[in-house]
């Protein structure tokens, strides 16, 4: 079968490989559809950062290895001792693939695990026409959830378990900074949540736009102004509850700056450096600063929403491309300075 094998920094091959068969607790599905993620891209131009280089000692793997974790596919096989799921079924999985034993996995917190592997680091993923992975993670897809909606579904759970951790209330103001795939879906998930007014922050004018057609009430560019003043102005003081979609330094203070007093701002983006940052404004409002990685618990809570018409994710999918064009197509359009794409999504076949 065909598979995007990472080899290097801008070193991804369409390369042919074996489809594994499953182990005992393991399923092989065919992949309908996989996300790139912000992640996959960084990657592409910065890698490695998540990447094994060397043997990962949960998995044994290491670099090359097929990327890709955001995806949902049907299962074509299961092992013996898989009683949950059989072929045929829809699914979709977390990408975080646990010890088992520690005592975050006992409580199915798998994102949290110390020894985890991540799907498409450190374990063959899900850029090709089979992967092959525990049944653990998998989660069956509802008749009623069509296989292009479920493709956005592991995105909109990491924003859903960021809305959950900032613990956003009915009629609450929300502020987001970043307007990318996280951003977006953060929007979704606090307006399901009850959330009455939310202003985000990016200086794309295509992101702004698409923000406000999904429910946001300002989508300000930062090349306006202070954002965090006019979201002040707007609100009477400040939004309750903020959101860092970026990864910056910078863009933590702004979210910080956009809340009132008392308020409250979830880091969502990742840095992987370490970064300044003043405290002096969160300790002279008492503001909250809450951390949040990953899911755990949200994937069938986001699925219903989905199925029953409360989130409507479609429109962050900007392209669906074939596999054979993942770089060209793909991986190279959103490494871009100009770039303007949301969600690019593959389809193997």
């Amino acid at each position: 079968m065909k598979a995007a094998r990472w080899h290097g920094r801008r070193d991804i091959r369409i390369e042919e490989v074996s489809s594994r068969d499953p182990g005992p607790r393991e399923v092989r599905v065919r992949v309908d559809f996989a996300g790139i993620c912000a992640t996959d891209l960084h990657e592409f131009t910065h890698g490695p950062q998540f990447i094994a280089t060397t043997p990962h000692p949960l998995t044994g793997r290491c670099a090359p290895v097929t990327m890709g974790h955001e995806f949902t596919g049907s299962i074509v096989d299961a092992g013996s001792e898989v009683k949950n799921l059989r072929a045929g079924d829809r699914i979709v999985a977390e990408a975080s693939l646990p010890c088992g034993v520690c005592a975050h996995c006992q409580k199915g917190e798998f994102i949290l695990c110390r020894q985890a592997a991540y799907l498409g680091f450190a374990w063959d993923g899900a850029f090709a026409d089979t992967c092959t992975l525990p049944a653990v993670v998998c989660h069956k897809v509802p008749d009623k959830l069509s296989s292009e909606d479920a493709v956005m579904i592991e995105p909109l759970a990491s924003a859903m378990h960021a809305v959950r951790r900032g613990r956003v209330l009915a009629g609450e103001t929300v502020a987001i900074v970043g307007s990318g795939t996280i951003g977006l879906c953060t929007l979704l998930c606090a307006r399901a949540a009850g959330a009455s007014r939310v202003f985000t922050v990016d200086p794309i004018a295509r992101k702004r736009k698409l923000a406000l057609e999904l429910g946001a009430e300002m989508a300000l560019d930062p090349a306006d102004g202070d954002a965090a003043q006019k979201i002040a102005a707007a609100t009477g003081g400040g939004a309750d509850l903020s959101f860092e979609c970026v990864g910056s330094a910078r863009t933590v203070d702004l979210a910080v700056r956009s809340t009132r007093v008392h308020g409250r701002t979830v880091v969502v983006g990742v840095m992987t450096e370490p970064q300044p940052f003043s405290f002096l404004d969160m300790l002279l409002q008492e503001r909250e600063i809450i951390g949040t990685v990953g899911y755990f618990g949200e994937f069938e809570m986001c699925m219903a929403l989905v199925a029953d018409g409360r989130i409507n994710a479609k429109p962050l999918i900007s392209a669906t491309i074939g596999l054979e064009d993942i770089v060209a197509r793909g991986f190279e359009p959103f490494a871009s300075p100009d770039n303007t794409n949301i969600k690019i999504v593959v389809r193997p076949r």
